[in-house]
């Protein structure tokens, strides 16, 4: 009987192990970098270290990237480059954050962004980032593009 208390006691602890430091995911845009630091700020000023993989010269303000970092935890495990489209909105679905540019590609808006520029036959400037659960766009900044 001890034998078992300590395997499920085992087990248990594995568990909670693994749960307390899942991986999580964030796209965002860069706000700041130290070098000397070896950090990056976030536009949501959450501040992570930045991977081992990753120089601090190599990222550029207003930048969009996907971390994946685990939880409770400030280091970056993963950096991925995000990407920027310029386009004329073809349409916007307000209700799920979907915009579709004249390309016919879409793109969805983070929950924080305000979409104050995307309004059809506005051309604009979107920085994105695709999400790994399901390879959605997810946009991270908009700005008017000329």
């Amino acid at each position: 009987m001890p034998k078992l208390l300590f395997s499920v006691a085992a087990v248990a602890l594995l568990v909670a192990g693994s749960v307390a430091h899942a991986d999580d995911e964030l796209i965002s845009a860069v706000k700041s970098v130290s070098a000397t630091a070896g950090t990056m700020t976030l536009i949501n000023n959450a501040t992570y270290k930045l991977p081992e993989t990753v120089k601090a010269a190599d990222l550029k303000l207003g930048q969009v990237v996907r971390i994946t970092f685990k939880v409770g935890v400030a280091t970056a495990v993963t950096l991925t480059p995000g990407a920027f489209a310029t386009g004329t909105v073809k349409s916007y679905d307000d209700v799920k954050g979907a915009v579709t540019l004249d390309d016919g590609k879409i793109y969805m808006l983070l929950p924080t962004i305000d979409p104050g520029d995307v309004k059809v036959g506005n051309k604009v400037k979107i920085g994105y980032a695709p999400r790994l659960q399901d390879n959605a766009n997810m946009v991270a900044t908009v700005d008017a593009a000329k």
